[in-house]
């Protein structure tokens, strides 16, 4: 399963049509930690299929949502629920600790 790309003509729009929840993951292409831990948020996906929606935004190509999001580190993973984010987790984490954030 690939992430589906969000950009700042649609995110906001994904995120309140959303009836489950997404995680988000806000990341850039020349940061290796973002890519690193891309692939560990696409595992995550294929394995939690139908509990999350995945979406990645490249923060180059989406100044508007980066800023609104108040995104200030790659790769940083914010989970919305209801149009709202209660949980965030900044930084390339483990992959332990990164299912456990998604549990």
């Amino acid at each position: 399963m690939n992430l589906q790309k969000a950009d700042d003509s649609n995110l906001n729009a994904l995120i309140s049509g959303s009836e489950q929840p997404l995680a988000v993951l806000f990341k850039a292409t020349w940061c290796g930690p973002s890519k690193n831990f891309r692939r560990l948020v696409e595992k995550e996906a294929n394995r939690n299929t139908g509990s999350y929606k995945f979406l990645e935004v490249d923060i180059d190509d989406s100044p508007e949502m980066t800023k609104e999001h108040n995104i200030r580190a790659t790769p940083t993973l914010i989970v919305f629920e209801k149009g709202r984010h209660p949980r965030q987790l900044i930084g390339s984490k483990p992959e332990n600790e990164l299912t456990n954030f998604l549990r």
